[in-house]
Protein backbone atom coordinates (compact mmCIF):
# COMPACT_ATOMS: atom_id res chain seq x y z
CA UNK A 1 0.00 0.00 0.00
CA UNK A 2 1.08 3.58 -0.56
CA UNK A 3 2.36 5.30 2.58
CA UNK A 4 1.52 8.91 3.27
CA UNK A 5 3.49 11.42 5.26
CA UNK A 6 1.78 13.53 7.89
CA UNK A 7 2.42 16.65 5.76
CA UNK A 8 0.66 15.06 2.75
CA UNK A 9 -2.31 14.04 4.86
CA UNK A 10 -2.71 17.50 6.37
CA UNK A 11 -3.05 19.06 2.90
CA UNK A 12 -6.02 16.80 2.05
CA UNK A 13 -9.65 17.67 2.60
CA UNK A 14 -11.59 15.49 5.04
CA UNK A 15 -13.40 13.96 2.04
CA UNK A 16 -10.06 12.90 0.49
CA UNK A 17 -8.89 11.50 3.83
CA UNK A 18 -12.02 9.38 4.17
CA UNK A 19 -11.49 8.01 0.67
CA UNK A 20 -7.85 7.13 1.44
CA UNK A 21 -8.79 5.52 4.76
CA UNK A 22 -11.71 3.55 3.32
CA UNK A 23 -9.78 2.18 0.36
CA UNK A 24 -6.56 1.37 2.22
CA UNK A 25 -7.64 0.38 5.70
CA UNK A 26 -11.27 -0.66 5.58
CA UNK A 27 -13.26 2.48 6.27
CA UNK A 28 -13.55 5.58 8.40
CA UNK A 29 -16.61 6.45 10.52
CA UNK A 30 -18.15 9.77 9.55
CA UNK A 31 -17.98 10.84 13.21
CA UNK A 32 -14.18 10.97 12.99
CA UNK A 33 -12.68 14.42 12.76
CA UNK A 34 -9.87 15.29 10.35
CA UNK A 35 -7.14 15.09 12.96
CA UNK A 36 -8.43 11.72 14.18
CA UNK A 37 -8.44 10.26 10.67
CA UNK A 38 -4.88 11.48 10.03
CA UNK A 39 -3.66 9.97 13.29
CA UNK A 40 -5.43 6.68 12.59
CA UNK A 41 -3.84 6.44 9.12
CA UNK A 42 -0.39 7.11 10.59
CA UNK A 43 -0.98 4.52 13.33
CA UNK A 44 -2.05 1.81 10.85
CA UNK A 45 0.89 2.60 8.55
CA UNK A 46 3.18 2.09 11.57
CA UNK A 47 1.76 -1.36 12.24
CA UNK A 48 -1.26 -0.50 14.34
CA UNK A 49 -4.52 -2.45 14.34
CA UNK A 50 -6.58 -2.21 11.16
CA UNK A 51 -10.22 -1.30 12.00
CA UNK A 52 -12.94 -3.83 11.37
CA UNK A 53 -15.08 -2.90 8.37
CA UNK A 54 -18.81 -3.51 8.49
CA UNK A 55 -20.09 -5.75 5.68
CA UNK A 56 -23.73 -4.85 6.15
CA UNK A 57 -25.32 -4.25 2.77
CA UNK A 58 -22.05 -4.69 0.87
CA UNK A 59 -19.47 -7.29 -0.14
CA UNK A 60 -16.49 -7.59 2.22
CA UNK A 61 -13.25 -6.23 0.77
CA UNK A 62 -11.53 -9.56 1.44
CA UNK A 63 -13.57 -11.11 -1.40
CA UNK A 64 -12.20 -8.59 -3.90
CA UNK A 65 -9.24 -10.50 -5.28
CA UNK A 66 -8.19 -10.80 -8.92
CA UNK A 67 -5.53 -12.84 -10.61
CA UNK A 68 -2.90 -11.26 -12.86
CA UNK A 69 -0.23 -13.47 -14.45
CA UNK A 70 -1.25 -16.23 -12.07
CA UNK A 71 -0.70 -14.10 -8.95
CA UNK A 72 -3.61 -13.29 -6.63
CA UNK A 73 -3.83 -9.56 -5.88
CA UNK A 74 -5.80 -7.76 -3.21
CA UNK A 75 -7.58 -4.66 -4.47
CA UNK A 76 -7.17 -3.04 -1.05
CA UNK A 77 -3.53 -2.41 -1.94
CA UNK A 78 -2.33 0.58 -3.96
CA UNK A 79 -0.64 -1.30 -6.80
CA UNK A 80 0.43 -0.60 -10.37
CA UNK A 81 -1.60 -3.50 -11.76
CA UNK A 82 -4.59 -3.34 -14.07
CA UNK A 83 -7.69 -3.72 -11.89
CA UNK A 84 -10.53 -5.87 -13.03
CA UNK A 85 -14.17 -6.12 -12.03
CA UNK A 86 -15.81 -9.38 -11.02
CA UNK A 87 -16.93 -9.80 -14.64
CA UNK A 88 -13.36 -9.51 -15.91
CA UNK A 89 -13.67 -6.03 -17.43
CA UNK A 90 -10.47 -4.03 -17.21
CA UNK A 91 -10.86 -0.71 -15.47
CA UNK A 92 -8.38 1.12 -17.63
CA UNK A 93 -9.34 4.78 -17.95
CA UNK A 94 -8.45 7.87 -19.93
CA UNK A 95 -9.71 11.34 -19.21
CA UNK A 96 -8.95 15.02 -18.67
CA UNK A 97 -8.19 16.12 -15.14
CA UNK A 98 -10.50 18.68 -13.57
CA UNK A 99 -9.03 20.13 -10.38
CA UNK A 100 -10.97 21.38 -7.40
CA UNK A 101 -10.00 23.99 -4.86
CA UNK A 102 -9.51 21.40 -2.10
CA UNK A 103 -6.62 19.85 -4.02
CA UNK A 104 -8.27 16.68 -5.34
CA UNK A 105 -9.78 16.21 -8.77
CA UNK A 106 -11.94 14.13 -11.11
CA UNK A 107 -11.34 12.69 -14.55
CA UNK A 108 -13.72 13.83 -17.26
CA UNK A 109 -13.92 11.76 -20.41
CA UNK A 110 -12.27 12.91 -23.63
CA UNK A 111 -15.56 14.47 -24.73
CA UNK A 112 -15.20 16.71 -21.66
CA UNK A 113 -18.18 15.13 -19.90
CA UNK A 114 -18.56 13.05 -16.77
CA UNK A 115 -19.09 9.33 -17.13
CA UNK A 116 -22.06 7.78 -15.33
CA UNK A 117 -19.74 7.36 -12.33
CA UNK A 118 -17.04 9.85 -11.41
CA UNK A 119 -13.37 8.93 -11.27
CA UNK A 120 -11.82 10.47 -8.18
CA UNK A 121 -8.14 11.56 -8.26
CA UNK A 122 -6.53 11.92 -4.85
CA UNK A 123 -4.40 14.93 -3.92
CA UNK A 124 -1.39 12.67 -3.41
CA UNK A 125 -1.34 11.57 -7.06
CA UNK A 126 -1.83 15.14 -8.24
CA UNK A 127 1.03 16.37 -6.06
CA UNK A 128 3.35 13.46 -6.88
CA UNK A 129 3.23 14.06 -10.64
CA UNK A 130 2.63 17.85 -10.59
CA UNK A 131 -0.64 17.34 -12.45
CA UNK A 132 -2.52 20.33 -13.85
CA UNK A 133 -6.05 21.10 -14.94
CA UNK A 134 -6.54 19.68 -18.44
CA UNK A 135 -3.84 17.00 -18.29
CA UNK A 136 -4.84 13.85 -20.18
CA UNK A 137 -4.44 10.92 -17.80
CA UNK A 138 -4.17 7.22 -18.68
CA UNK A 139 -4.35 4.94 -15.70
CA UNK A 140 -6.12 2.25 -13.76
CA UNK A 141 -8.99 2.66 -11.36
CA UNK A 142 -11.10 0.69 -8.92
CA UNK A 143 -14.77 0.88 -8.06
CA UNK A 144 -15.88 1.79 -4.57
CA UNK A 145 -18.64 -0.60 -3.57
CA UNK A 146 -20.63 1.67 -1.32
CA UNK A 147 -20.73 4.53 -3.84
CA UNK A 148 -21.02 5.08 -7.60
CA UNK A 149 -17.52 6.52 -7.63
CA UNK A 150 -14.35 5.04 -9.09
CA UNK A 151 -10.93 5.89 -7.69
CA UNK A 152 -7.80 6.34 -9.80
CA UNK A 153 -5.19 4.00 -8.36
CA UNK A 154 -2.22 4.42 -10.69
CA UNK A 155 -1.14 6.57 -13.61
CA UNK A 156 0.44 5.07 -16.71
CA UNK A 157 0.76 8.16 -18.89
CA UNK A 158 0.33 11.93 -18.58
CA UNK A 159 -0.41 13.53 -21.95
CA UNK A 160 0.92 10.40 -23.63
CA UNK A 161 4.28 10.52 -21.83
CA UNK A 162 5.82 8.80 -18.83
CA UNK A 163 4.26 10.48 -15.77
CA UNK A 164 7.69 11.10 -14.23
CA UNK A 165 8.43 13.62 -17.02
CA UNK A 166 5.44 15.85 -16.16
CA UNK A 167 7.29 17.52 -13.29
CA UNK A 168 9.86 18.95 -15.75
CA UNK A 169 7.33 20.66 -18.07
CA UNK A 170 7.67 24.45 -18.23
CA UNK A 171 4.48 26.21 -17.13
CA UNK A 172 2.38 27.95 -19.78
CA UNK A 173 2.16 31.15 -17.72
CA UNK A 174 5.95 31.62 -17.93
CA UNK A 175 6.00 31.71 -21.77
CA UNK A 176 6.88 34.96 -23.53
CA UNK A 177 4.56 35.96 -26.40
CA UNK A 178 5.74 37.46 -29.70
CA UNK A 179 3.90 38.75 -32.75
CA UNK A 180 2.73 35.91 -35.01
CA UNK A 181 5.08 35.32 -37.93
CA UNK A 182 3.52 32.27 -39.59
CA UNK A 183 0.17 32.63 -41.32
CA UNK A 184 -2.62 30.08 -41.00
CA UNK A 185 -3.60 30.03 -44.67
CA UNK A 186 -7.30 29.34 -45.18
CA UNK A 187 -7.75 29.56 -48.97
CA UNK A 188 -6.52 26.79 -51.20
CA UNK A 189 -4.46 27.66 -54.26
CA UNK A 190 -6.49 29.77 -56.74
CA UNK A 191 -9.50 29.69 -54.38
CA UNK A 192 -11.61 32.83 -54.07
CA UNK A 193 -14.26 33.69 -51.50
CA UNK A 194 -14.29 34.62 -47.84
CA UNK A 195 -11.22 32.51 -47.04
CA UNK A 196 -9.09 34.52 -49.47
CA UNK A 197 -10.45 37.82 -48.11
CA UNK A 198 -9.33 36.83 -44.60
CA UNK A 199 -5.90 35.67 -45.83
CA UNK A 200 -5.27 39.08 -47.38
CA UNK A 201 -7.07 41.73 -45.30
CA UNK A 202 -7.15 40.20 -41.83
CA UNK A 203 -4.68 37.28 -41.90
CA UNK A 204 -4.61 34.95 -38.94
CA UNK A 205 -1.18 33.92 -37.69
CA UNK A 206 -0.18 31.23 -35.25
CA UNK A 207 -0.62 32.88 -31.86
CA UNK A 208 -3.26 35.40 -32.97
CA UNK A 209 -6.01 36.80 -30.74
CA UNK A 210 -8.79 37.12 -33.29
CA UNK A 211 -12.29 38.54 -32.83
CA UNK A 212 -15.04 37.78 -35.34
CA UNK A 213 -17.64 40.55 -35.07
CA UNK A 214 -21.18 39.71 -36.18
CA UNK A 215 -23.01 42.95 -36.91
CA UNK A 216 -26.47 41.40 -37.14
CA UNK A 217 -25.73 39.08 -40.07
CA UNK A 218 -26.30 35.84 -38.07
CA UNK A 219 -23.49 34.29 -40.11
CA UNK A 220 -20.81 33.89 -37.44
CA UNK A 221 -21.37 30.14 -36.98
CA UNK A 222 -21.26 29.67 -40.75
CA UNK A 223 -17.91 31.46 -40.85
CA UNK A 224 -16.67 29.35 -37.93
CA UNK A 225 -17.46 26.24 -39.96
CA UNK A 226 -15.63 27.58 -43.03
CA UNK A 227 -12.55 28.51 -41.00
CA UNK A 228 -12.56 25.18 -39.16
CA UNK A 229 -12.88 23.22 -42.41
CA UNK A 230 -10.05 25.18 -44.00
CA UNK A 231 -7.74 24.73 -41.01
CA UNK A 232 -8.50 21.00 -40.83
CA UNK A 233 -7.92 20.49 -44.56
CA UNK A 234 -5.05 22.90 -45.26
CA UNK A 235 -3.04 23.06 -42.08
CA UNK A 236 -3.28 19.68 -40.43
CA UNK A 237 -3.18 21.73 -37.23
CA UNK A 238 -4.33 20.77 -33.77
CA UNK A 239 -7.77 22.40 -33.66
CA UNK A 240 -10.61 22.43 -31.13
CA UNK A 241 -13.93 24.18 -31.76
CA UNK A 242 -16.08 25.07 -28.74
CA UNK A 243 -19.74 26.00 -29.15
CA UNK A 244 -21.41 27.60 -26.12
CA UNK A 245 -25.19 27.51 -25.73
CA UNK A 246 -25.64 26.39 -29.32
CA UNK A 247 -28.53 24.53 -30.91
CA UNK A 248 -28.13 20.74 -31.22
CA UNK A 249 -28.42 21.13 -35.00
CA UNK A 250 -25.46 23.54 -35.14
CA UNK A 251 -23.33 21.19 -33.06
CA UNK A 252 -24.23 18.18 -35.21
CA UNK A 253 -23.64 20.13 -38.42
CA UNK A 254 -20.18 21.18 -37.28
CA UNK A 255 -19.20 17.73 -36.03
CA UNK A 256 -20.23 16.20 -39.35
CA UNK A 257 -18.53 18.92 -41.40
CA UNK A 258 -15.21 19.25 -39.57
CA UNK A 259 -12.65 16.52 -39.00
CA UNK A 260 -11.15 18.24 -35.93
CA UNK A 261 -12.37 18.12 -32.33
CA UNK A 262 -15.74 19.80 -31.71
CA UNK A 263 -17.04 20.33 -28.17
CA UNK A 264 -20.51 21.76 -27.70
CA UNK A 265 -22.89 22.76 -24.93
CA UNK A 266 -26.52 23.32 -25.87
CA UNK A 267 -28.81 26.15 -24.81
CA UNK A 268 -30.61 24.04 -22.19
CA UNK A 269 -27.42 22.97 -20.37
CA UNK A 270 -26.94 24.33 -16.87
CA UNK A 271 -24.68 27.35 -16.47
CA UNK A 272 -22.29 25.41 -14.24
CA UNK A 273 -21.86 22.69 -16.86
CA UNK A 274 -21.09 25.25 -19.59
CA UNK A 275 -18.51 27.17 -17.53
CA UNK A 276 -16.79 24.04 -16.22
CA UNK A 277 -16.60 22.49 -19.68
CA UNK A 278 -15.31 25.66 -21.30
CA UNK A 279 -12.68 26.18 -18.59
CA UNK A 280 -11.46 22.61 -19.04
CA UNK A 281 -11.27 22.99 -22.84
CA UNK A 282 -9.09 26.10 -22.46
CA UNK A 283 -6.84 24.48 -19.86
CA UNK A 284 -6.47 21.40 -22.07
CA UNK A 285 -5.30 23.64 -24.93
CA UNK A 286 -2.65 25.19 -22.65
CA UNK A 287 -1.37 21.77 -21.65
CA UNK A 288 -0.89 20.90 -25.33
CA UNK A 289 1.04 24.12 -25.97
CA UNK A 290 3.30 23.31 -23.02
CA UNK A 291 4.34 20.24 -24.99
CA UNK A 292 5.32 22.20 -28.07
CA UNK A 293 2.12 22.10 -30.11
CA UNK A 294 0.62 24.86 -32.23
CA UNK A 295 -2.90 24.78 -30.83
CA UNK A 296 -5.88 26.57 -32.40
CA UNK A 297 -9.02 27.20 -30.35
CA UNK A 298 -12.19 28.52 -32.00
CA UNK A 299 -14.88 29.80 -29.62
CA UNK A 300 -18.49 30.52 -30.62
CA UNK A 301 -19.42 32.72 -28.92
CA UNK A 302 -17.90 35.02 -26.31
CA UNK A 303 -21.24 36.81 -25.95
CA UNK A 304 -22.88 33.57 -24.82
CA UNK A 305 -20.06 32.76 -22.40
CA UNK A 306 -20.19 36.26 -20.84
CA UNK A 307 -23.94 35.91 -20.23
CA UNK A 308 -23.55 32.38 -18.87
CA UNK A 309 -20.76 33.42 -16.52
CA UNK A 310 -22.90 36.22 -15.06
CA UNK A 311 -25.73 33.75 -14.43
CA UNK A 312 -23.28 31.31 -12.88
CA UNK A 313 -21.84 33.90 -10.51
CA UNK A 314 -25.35 34.68 -9.27
CA UNK A 315 -26.35 31.02 -8.89
CA UNK A 316 -26.22 28.82 -5.79
CA UNK A 317 -23.76 26.37 -7.37
CA UNK A 318 -21.28 24.68 -5.04
CA UNK A 319 -18.60 24.69 -7.75
CA UNK A 320 -15.88 27.27 -7.13
CA UNK A 321 -13.99 28.81 -10.03
CA UNK A 322 -10.19 28.45 -9.73
CA UNK A 323 -9.75 32.14 -10.62
CA UNK A 324 -11.19 34.98 -8.59
CA UNK A 325 -12.84 36.84 -11.47
CA UNK A 326 -15.30 39.67 -11.02
CA UNK A 327 -17.52 39.24 -14.08
CA UNK A 328 -18.02 37.60 -17.45
CA UNK A 329 -16.04 40.14 -19.45
CA UNK A 330 -13.02 39.67 -17.14
CA UNK A 331 -13.33 35.92 -17.63
CA UNK A 332 -13.31 35.94 -21.44
CA UNK A 333 -10.70 38.73 -21.54
CA UNK A 334 -8.38 36.48 -19.54
CA UNK A 335 -9.02 33.59 -21.96
CA UNK A 336 -8.46 35.71 -25.08
CA UNK A 337 -5.36 37.25 -23.56
CA UNK A 338 -3.66 33.89 -23.17
CA UNK A 339 -3.21 33.44 -26.93
CA UNK A 340 0.31 34.00 -28.18
CA UNK A 341 3.19 32.93 -30.38
CA UNK A 342 5.80 31.38 -28.11
CA UNK A 343 8.40 30.60 -30.76
CA UNK A 344 9.87 27.11 -30.62
CA UNK A 345 7.75 26.34 -27.55
CA UNK A 346 4.54 26.38 -29.63
CA UNK A 347 1.59 28.74 -29.94
CA UNK A 348 -1.99 29.21 -28.87
CA UNK A 349 -4.31 30.81 -31.41
CA UNK A 350 -7.74 31.93 -30.22
CA UNK A 351 -10.42 32.79 -32.79
CA UNK A 352 -13.60 33.91 -31.04
CA UNK A 353 -16.94 35.21 -32.27
CA UNK A 354 -18.95 38.01 -30.70
CA UNK A 355 -22.24 39.72 -31.46
CA UNK A 356 -21.31 43.39 -31.40
CA UNK A 357 -24.77 44.91 -30.96
CA UNK A 358 -25.37 43.05 -27.67
CA UNK A 359 -22.85 45.14 -25.73
CA UNK A 360 -20.77 47.93 -27.22
CA UNK A 361 -18.84 48.20 -23.93
CA UNK A 362 -17.86 44.52 -23.98
CA UNK A 363 -16.69 44.85 -27.57
CA UNK A 364 -14.51 47.86 -26.72
CA UNK A 365 -12.85 46.05 -23.82
CA UNK A 366 -12.07 42.96 -25.89
CA UNK A 367 -10.87 45.00 -28.87
CA UNK A 368 -8.19 46.47 -26.60
CA UNK A 369 -6.40 43.13 -26.41
CA UNK A 370 -7.33 41.63 -29.82
CA UNK A 371 -4.63 41.51 -32.48
CA UNK A 372 -7.01 40.72 -35.35
CA UNK A 373 -10.60 41.64 -36.13
CA UNK A 374 -12.87 40.13 -38.77
CA UNK A 375 -16.01 42.21 -39.21
CA UNK A 376 -18.99 40.59 -40.92
CA UNK A 377 -21.37 42.55 -43.10
CA UNK A 378 -24.41 42.14 -45.33
CA UNK A 379 -24.14 42.54 -49.09
CA UNK A 380 -27.18 43.78 -50.99
CA UNK A 381 -29.47 41.16 -49.51
CA UNK A 382 -27.36 38.30 -50.92
CA UNK A 383 -27.00 35.04 -49.04
CA UNK A 384 -23.61 34.04 -47.71
CA UNK A 385 -20.78 35.24 -45.49
CA UNK A 386 -19.16 38.58 -46.36
CA UNK A 387 -16.24 40.42 -44.77
CA UNK A 388 -16.17 44.19 -44.32
CA UNK A 389 -12.63 44.78 -45.59
CA UNK A 390 -12.63 48.40 -44.37
CA UNK A 391 -13.27 47.44 -40.74
CA UNK A 392 -11.26 44.21 -40.68
CA UNK A 393 -7.58 44.27 -39.77
CA UNK A 394 -4.61 42.43 -38.33
CA UNK A 395 -1.94 44.07 -36.21
CA UNK A 396 1.54 43.73 -37.75
CA UNK A 397 0.07 42.02 -40.83
CA UNK A 398 3.32 42.75 -42.69
CA UNK A 399 4.84 39.83 -40.77
CA UNK A 400 2.31 37.48 -42.37
CA UNK A 401 1.95 38.82 -45.93
CA UNK A 402 4.29 38.71 -48.92
CA UNK A 403 5.50 41.95 -50.50
CA UNK A 404 3.06 41.58 -53.41
CA UNK A 405 0.17 40.94 -51.02
CA UNK A 406 1.06 44.01 -48.95
CA UNK A 407 1.15 46.15 -52.09
CA UNK A 408 -2.25 44.82 -53.22
CA UNK A 409 -3.93 45.27 -49.82
CA UNK A 410 -2.57 48.81 -49.41
CA UNK A 411 -3.79 49.82 -52.86
CA UNK A 412 -7.29 48.46 -52.21
CA UNK A 413 -7.55 50.16 -48.81
CA UNK A 414 -6.38 53.44 -50.31
CA UNK A 415 -8.91 53.11 -53.14
CA UNK A 416 -11.73 52.48 -50.68
CA UNK A 417 -10.70 55.42 -48.52
CA UNK A 418 -10.75 57.94 -51.37
CA UNK A 419 -13.82 56.48 -53.06
CA UNK A 420 -12.05 55.22 -56.17
CA UNK A 421 -13.03 51.60 -55.48
CA UNK A 422 -16.50 50.28 -54.60
CA UNK A 423 -17.17 47.29 -52.34
CA UNK A 424 -18.28 45.26 -55.38
CA UNK A 425 -15.03 46.11 -57.17
CA UNK A 426 -13.04 44.99 -54.11
CA UNK A 427 -14.37 41.44 -54.29
CA UNK A 428 -13.72 41.30 -58.03
CA UNK A 429 -10.14 42.48 -57.52
CA UNK A 430 -9.62 39.91 -54.74
CA UNK A 431 -10.87 37.10 -56.98
CA UNK A 432 -8.48 38.22 -59.74
CA UNK A 433 -5.45 38.64 -57.47
CA UNK A 434 -2.99 35.74 -57.77
CA UNK A 435 -0.39 36.89 -55.23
Amino acid sequence: MTKFTEEELKTMSIHSLRVVFRMNFGGAPKTMRKGEIIQKILDVQSGGEVPTRSTKGRKPLESHFVKKNGVELNLKDWTECVFEEDGGEKLEVRGYLELHVDGYGYLRNTNYGFESSKIFVAHTLIKRYSLKQGDMIDGNCEEVNETDMKILRSISFVNGKDPSTSTAIEDFDTFTARYPKERITLAKENQSGVEKVIDLFCPIGKGQRCLILDNGTNQKTSLVKKIAQSISENQGADLTVFLAGASPEDITDLKEGVSSEVVGTIFCDGVESVIRTFTLVVERAKREVERGKNKILIIDSLSSIITTFEEFKNSTSEYVMPQNLENGISYVKKILGQAGNFGEKGSLTVIATMTKDESEENYKRLKEIASCEISLTKRNGKRGVFIDVEKSWTKKDELLLSSSEIEFVDSVREGLANGEISVQTVYEKIDEFKG
